[in-house]
């Protein structure tokens, strides 16, 4: 039934069908190599040993002469029944084994058993596919890699023939042999067609309206989301039954970006959404333009063939500002191009993304100067002052549904810090780190790192900063302090009298920056800080510093050193472990009702990414959808917190901490 099982799992009949189809080539009525049939002949004699009670009149291997070897499973079945549905025994399963492997067998067309002996049998199975290609089994040349022998050296004829040169003689020799079977040669009598592809399959869905004339067609799409038509045919309709630009650019599966093939992303760009409205314009019956308004009358998507190579993706975004900024992305139809006749540059249109990204920051309140990408870790963004009223706390709270009535209007200004950029299996880290400030007083900090999927940053322009690692150890012995006393990283305070002791807690405050050599080790890390100890009072006392440097290195010796010897000193916050918030409160306490838009959030947040409140942006990004907000995740799960631990004081929060995974 065409699956994959092992020699244990097939009949008798099965495994003698099986060897006639890979050793025997039927449409030239003959064997690979005659040794193939003495094969198949033992075999049969030793199915005829298990099925037969008493020894035959005939033996079944005379009787094999009188068949076709095609027909050799069908005799046995028809002679012993029992073979149809007996399974092979383990015995001779074996037996079989040794019959492939047996000295002066001659090398056969397929591998019998994956064991020590695989490399040999790899070999052999190839062998005859380079030297006789009907032996390639059902003939079906994607089966097979046929390796240098008498077959591929025939078609060798130059000495250091360039491997364009290689295939492109593939090519026109494969477009030579079609055009002599199909067309006697006649080049003249080939059918011209705008590209190959499928054919038109679906008509006009019923829940489509539609206005059609010479020049453009209208398509009002419901409002209602659960009468939209189905996705394949609203993309066949939009393509029109005639083959062309739009038609590729609607239904192949797969661009070509720059050397690799990519999903084709129209297809998600263009599904059906509610209350949209769709127009195709055509110039003497062929589209030139497609466009999607919102049904709130302002263009959204803009598709247009520019000449007969150029087509230009045009976004439209609105910020959260009102203002509307346009992402074009610029692709190539190659009508010649089989797989994939439409293509775009991935590098171009990325650096049209950063553009686009930047211009809405830009037009964002608030937002500081562009600044060029990071090369260095020292560059920090200055934000202007900037008024957080009442009136715009309270609508965030209740964006985010905070019932907190602590409302307060302050002045506020801040300074952004690239704390981080290095690399992941996934994409790049980047870490931003904001330091709030009233009055010229630090009043917050916030942290927030992102991975950019897919995009990588240079290991000479990574790096990684972390501040006020704070890490306690206790040593046990006079060695240990001895050990740690002699580190080249750790200095006495010239005024200290206090010395390190046994079974004392110390207390390290690092700062450290890590610069990259590769994506897993490092060119050079710095490591800077405080020690102090702790007096049986309570009392902090500063005994020392940590200054080390040092060049590449896969790890930070004094991190490490310190991990050895470190112990748990976080204080225990709340009873029995924290608080179970969704056992202890009432559902419409811990019960999160995700707003229907993200634009208010966005518009308070000042958080404009377009994969929150642009449905084109987040299709081209690969999300199911526009994503909320994690920030509003954040928010609204601060909330609750409020209300249940900290009994609606927020005051009483000092740090809050969310991951997103």
């Amino acid at each position: 039934d065409g699956r994959v099982v092992d020699l244990e799992e097939m009949t008798y009949a099965e495994v003698i069908c099986r060897l006639v189809e890979l050793m025997y080539v039927a449409h030239e009525q003959r064997w690979v190599h005659e040794s193939h049939l003495k094969l198949v002949v033992d075999f049969i004699s030793r199915c005829e040993c298990r099925m037969s009670a008493t020894a035959a009149e005939i033996p079944i291997s005379i009787l094999l002469d009188t068949v076709e070897p095609t027909d050799y499973a069908d005799m046995v079945v028809k002679l012993y029944p029992d073979s149809k549905t007996q399974l092979v025994t383990s015995e001779d399963v074996q037996f079989f084994v040794q019959l492939c492997k047996r000295r002066g067998q001659k090398p056969l067309p397929f591998i019998p058993v994956l064991d020590l002996d695989f490399g040999v049998l790899l070999l052999k199975d190839t062998t005859w596919q380079s030297e006789d290609l009907a032996s390639v089994v059902d003939q079906d040349p994607q089966r097979v890699g046929i390796q240098q022998g008498p077959v591929a050296a025939q078609y060798s004829t130059r000495t250091d023939e360039p491997v364009k040169d290689i295939m492109d003689g593939i090519y026109k020799s494969h477009v030579s042999a079609l055009l002599e079977r199909l067309h006697h040669g006649d080049e003249s009598s080939v059918p011209v067609v705008e590209y190959i592809g499928a054919e038109p399959t679906a008509d006009l869905p019923n829940q489509v309206s539609a206005v059609k004339t010479e020049t453009e067609n209208v398509y009002h799409l419901p409002t209602d989301a659960e009468l939209l038509p189905d996705h394949y045919n609203w993309l066949e309709t939009l393509a029109g039954p005639n083959k062309s630009w739009l038609r590729a650019l609607l239904t192949t599966p797969v661009i070509a970006q720059d050397a690799r093939l990519a999903d084709n992303h129209f297809q998600r760009l263009l599904r059906p959404r509610p209350g949209r409205k769709t127009t195709v314009y055509f110039d003497n019956g062929h589209p030139v333009a497609l466009q999607i308004v919102g049904s709130s009358g302002n263009m959204e998507l803009e598709l247009r063939r520019i000449d007969e190579g150029r087509i230009v993706l045009t976004v439209h975004h609105k910020t959260v500002i009102g203002s509307v900024v346009l992402l074009k992305l610029e692709y190539s139809y190659c009508p010649g191009c089989i797989l994939a006749p439409i293509h775009g540059s991935k590098v171009q249109n990325d650096e049209e993304i950063r553009r686009f990204y930047v211009e809405i920051a830009m037009n964002n309140s608030g937002a500081p100067d562009t600044k060029p990408d990071v090369q260095e870790s020292e560059l920090s963004l200055v934000v202007r002052e900037f008024v957080i009223s009442e009136d715009h706390i309270r609508s965030f709270c209740q964006n985010v549904e905070n019932l907190s009535r602590h409302y307060a209007q302050t002045n506020s200004a801040g300074t952004a810090s690239i704390t981080s950029m290095y690399n992941l299996p996934a994409g790049k880290v980047m870490t931003v780190t904001n330091v709030i400030r009233r009055q010229g007083v630090p009043v917050a900090t916030i942290s927030s790192s992102t991975i950019v999927r897919g995009y990588y940053v240079s290991p000479s322009a990574a790096f990684r900063r972390v501040s006020g690692q704070r890490m306690s150890i206790m040593l046990h012995s006079d060695e240990d302090v001895a050990i740690l006393e002699s580190k080249e990283w750790f200095y006495y305070h010239e005024d200290t009298a206090t010395q390190l002791q046994p079974n004392v807690i110390i207390e390290f405050c690092l700062d450290s920056e890590y610069r990259y050599l590769t994506d897993t080790a490092f060119s050079s890390i710095v490591t800077k800080g405080s020690v102090a100890i702790k007096s049986r009072t309570g009392k902090r006392i500063d005994v020392g510093t940590v200054d080390f440097q040092w060049g590449a290195a896969k790890g930070n010796p004094v991190i490490e050193y310190l991990e050895r010897h470190k112990v748990d000193r976080r204080a225990t916050l709340f009873d029995d472990g924290g608080y179970e918030l969704t056992a202890l409160s009432p559902e419409y306490v811990t019960k999160a009702i995700v707003p229907s838009s993200n634009h208010e959030y966005a518009r308070l947040s000042f958080d404009g990414n377009p994969i929150h409140t642009n449905p084109y942006i987040a299709d081209m990004a690969g999300l199911p959808g526009m994503i909320t907000h994690g920030m509003w995740t954040s928010a609204s799960t601060r909330a609750v917190v409020e209300q249940v631990a900290a009994k609606d004081c927020p005051e009483r929060i000092r740090m809050y901490q969310t991951e997103f995974t």
